[in-house]
């Protein structure tokens, strides 16, 4: 193993191309990072980090960079920010979270399996955490997240399980609404720029219903009726292009008119 400092020079480090690295900040109580490649055509991976003893997580970028002049590749470590992925607790309940992996008992069915339990994580109430694959190089990745709050009580009326469920975040449409197993939670997914939130809410909270959301939009209106006679409107345009990753890959930004 080698050291790299952040102020430092490069490093020079060879090892069994056909292998794959791990890395972690030197600081005690830093979990190693999951596998990743550095034979496949990729121009950089994205891990999240964990340490053992504060319960902190960061999300690193690294980035692979070649030359035509030479067939070494240099890796450099960066924050990611954004992050792909964030979770967050609108409840008051702590969860735990984790990166599981699908393995197939046969044609027609697809299970889940924890990779790392040491990599798990708290999200405390009403807090939100970045998140990233431990195990990018893997096929199927999803997070599992479960109870960790023991004051929980479930309805009568249905089983107490700890696990919420497992979400494959890439796969799911933003705006999607996810399978719970408890009543009591709703899980959906958004996005929030090139950042895709797994976001988990109290199901016994008011929710505005249509005949409301039209009393609203009414009062409004009566609202508008002492309006000036001319109003000043300036637009501007944005679009961005996005990949699956996902990642900010072009942004274009038109300054609008004023009419």
């Amino acid at each position: 193993s080698v050291t790299v400092k952040a102020t430092g020079q490069p490093v020079p480090f060879h090892f069994n191309d056909s292998s794959k690295i791990q890395f972690r900040p030197k600081e005690f109580g830093w979990i190693w990072s999951g596998k990743i490649s550095t034979m496949r055509k990729r121009r950089e991976a994205t891990l999240r980090l964990v340490h053992r003893l504060r319960g902190q997580v960061i999300v690193v970028r690294v980035e692979f960079l070649t030359s035509p002049s030479s067939p070494s590749t240099s890796l450099v470590f960066r924050l990611a920010a954004p992050p792909p992925f964030r979770l967050e607790n609108h409840t008051m309940y702590a969860f735990r979270y984790g990166q599981s992996s699908h393995f197939v008992t046969d044609e027609e069915s697809q299970n889940w399996q924890r990779r790392d339990l040491s990599r798990d994580s708290t999200l405390l109430p009403y807090q939100h955490a970045e998140f990233a694959w431990d195990e990018p190089d893997e096929g199927g990745k999803a997070v599992t997240v479960e109870l960790g709050d023991i004051a929980y009580t479930p309805s009568s009326t249905q089983r107490h399980s700890t696990i919420l469920g497992t979400y494959a975040l890439e796969k799911v449409a933003p705006g999607s609404y996810l399978k719970v197993s408890s009543d009591d939670f709703v899980a959906q997914i958004v996005v929030d720029g090139p950042t895709r939130v797994l976001r988990i809410t109290d199901a016994h909270l008011p929710a505005a219903s249509a005949g409301e959301a039209y009393v609203s939009s009414s009062k409004k209106k009566e609202g508008m009726l002492n309006i000036p006679s001319w109003i000043e409107v300036r637009l501007s345009y944005g679009m961005g292009v996005i990949d699956c990753a996902p990642q900010e890959l072009l942004y274009i930004n038109i300054p609008g008119a004023s009419s």
